[in-house]
């Protein structure tokens, strides 16, 4: 029977051609190929997928392929992470099941998630205190360390990169200041509003002048560069500046630790440094001593901080620094006076302090509030 119908199929000769069983076979493997690589091709694609916000989710079990491993080698030399923070960073996407760990450097969401997540349940774990803190000072330094990556992997090099609405600080060739805005950024150049004086007369500067610019993006990178003005052009209203494009822009060094802004009470006294000699190396001891003044911390990381106070310390000067940052534990840092500022009016002067010394508690309570972890 099975040979009645395969003769059907092939046409009918008095001398049966070989060739005709070839091409059916060949064509037989070309569709089994063709579907074995089509499902090849889907497969792939679903392994580059991670998970839609709202579906990470914490596993027992999670097969580590070659490709789960080749990802976190490289987000670790992309990041620069320590051997700590490496293996940290993939037994926390082994636990959420995060297949494509190189997906994460692309999508923020998905990212504040993951260590929102990982933040909450070391909050509320059974982990012995000391064990949980230190993993959380692990947990808040990579992501410190992914940030700074995303920051860098950004930067643009040309001012065509610029866009509109971009606040912009001019310099003038005596060093000057005035801000403007990008109203337009066009092949001739970024069109900007005329930057004003005090008096609110408009600034012209003469056509070719050298001016300086500086602004910072969105992501927190400022910028620098020279150029010059191009011309002049009148608008319905105004009179709009061409400023030349530029490829030479230069990326300005960024914080090392995310800063913010905070109103916090606190109270400080000034801190006598011993050095101690332990073999070989030399230890700080800080002996706080004398009296308390009161003072308030304008803005704050995990390297340093600024405060207002009438009663400032020199330059130099040791200081510890008492508050309670969550408002319900006590914290305090130890730290170097860098230098001082006059706030204006008669609300004293503003103190920057660079941190020497902290408890690691208080320390992840500031990664916690820097990095907007705590409230999520």
């Amino acid at each position: 029977m099975t040979r009645i119908l395969f003769l059907q199929v092939i046409p009918y000769s008095t001398s049966f051609d070989a060739t005709y069983l070839y091409f059916l076979l060949g064509f037989v493997v070309l569709i089994v190929l063709v579907v074995y690589a089509n499902k090849y091709t889907q497969s792939r694609k679903d392994g580059s997928k991670i998970s839609k916000p709202g579906t990470v989710h914490a596993t027992g079990v999670f097969l580590q392929t070659r490709n789960f491993r080749k990802e976190i080698r490289e987000v670790a030399a992309r990041c620069n992470l320590s051997d700590n923070q490496a293996d940290f960073f993939m037994r926390l996407c082994a636990r959420y099941r995060i297949s494509n760990p190189l997906y994460l450097l692309r999508n923020e969401k998905i990212l504040d998630e993951l260590f929102s997540r990982a933040f909450h349940a070391l909050q509320t774990g059974d982990t012995a205190t000391k064990d949980a803190e230190v993993s959380k000072t692990i947990l808040f330094t990579l992501r410190e360390a992914i940030d700074n990556y995303r920051k860098l992997s950004t930067v643009i090099k040309s001012t065509r990169s610029v866009e509109s609405g971009m606040e912009l600080l001019l310099v003038t060739p005596q060093e000057e200041q005035y801000p403007t805005v990008v109203l337009e950024n066009s092949a001739r150049g970024l069109v900007c509003r005329l930057p004003r004086d005090e008096f609110g007369n408009e600034i012209r500067l003469p056509i070719w002048s050298k001016v300086g610019l500086f602004f910072s993006t969105d992501n927190g990178q400022s910028y620098r560069c020279t150029t010059r003005i191009l011309r002049y052009e009148s608008g319905t209203r105004e009179t709009y500046g061409i400023i030349a494009h530029t490829d030479s822009l230069k990326p300005l060094p960024n914080r090392q630790h995310e800063r913010m802004e905070i109103n916090l009470s606190c109270r400080f006294r000034h801190v006598r440094v011993a050095n101690v000699v332990s073999g070989k190396q030399t230890i700080h001891k800080f002996y706080p001593e004398g009296t308390d003044y009161p003072a308030t911390i304008c803005d704050i990381s995990a390297g340093g901080c600024s405060l207002k106070t009438l009663y400032p310390p020199q330059v130099k000067d040791y200081i510890e620094i008492q508050c309670t940052l969550d408002g319900k534990s006590p914290d305090t840092m130890t730290g170097k006076v860098i230098n001082l500022a006059d706030s204006g009016g008669s609300s004293g002067t503003v103190v920057h302090i660079k941190f020497a010394k902290m408890p690691r508690a208080t320390m992840n309570r500031i990664f916690s509030l820097t990095l907007n972890l705590g409230d999520r």
